[in-house]
């Protein structure tokens, strides 16, 4: 299986996947975790970011217009079957990837936090909704209904800190603190 990192521009934190954490630019962060795990053939990002930089993975350009649903249709077009990661979610860990794919058995799967909130960028996606998830999105643009209806639902529970997002500068300096950056 391989990992594609999703990342678009940010508007409520410009650039934020080339910030730094820890000594680490996000984007590397979120790259090396996936790496590490040992678990993918291959890990790509998959950006509308054409600023981005990164060390660990090689960058794919996306070309897709609008939002999130029609980035992950032109990758499941693409590439087929993948975990949808987000470019911002720097705590990700090997048990919360294994959590995931342990429990992966062919049908699209995602990841739900201890709050009860779908995480669409870390679920597995593969070919089999593709005719269904591109009539959807002709009616409806927000993914979450789609998925807590047609995806395997796995609770992150104690792992679910794992799944945060870094979206605002306030989430940043929290990530540094977590981190135990000072």
């Amino acid at each position: 299986m391989m990992a594609i990192i999703f990342v678009k521009r940010s508007q409520r934190l410009p650039g934020k996947h080339n910030l730094n954490i820890c000594g680490k630019k996000m984007i590397q962060m979120v790259c090396g975790a996936l790496l590490e795990s040992k678990k993918f053939d291959e890990v790509i990002i998959y950006s509308k970011d054409t600023s981005l930089k990164c060390d660990f993975c090689d960058i794919v350009n996306d070309y897709s217009k609008g939002v999130l649903i029609d980035s992950l249709i032109a990758a499941i077009d693409e590439y087929n079957n993948f975990l949808a990661v987000g470019g911002d979610m720097p705590f990700i860990t090997s048990p919360l990837i294994n959590l995931l794919l342990d429990e992966y058995v062919g049908k699209p799967a995602a990841l739900i936090s201890s709050e009860g909130i779908i995480e669409p960028l870390f679920a597995i996606y593969n070919k089999t909704i593709i005719k269904e998830l591109k009539e959807y999105s002709s009616i409806s643009k927000s993914i979450y209904p789609f998925i807590s209806r047609r995806f395997m639902l796995i609770n992150a529970g104690d792992l679910s800190q794992g799944l945060k997002s870094i979206n605002t500068y306030d989430d940043l300096e929290e990530a540094r603190k977590i981190l135990g950056c000072y």
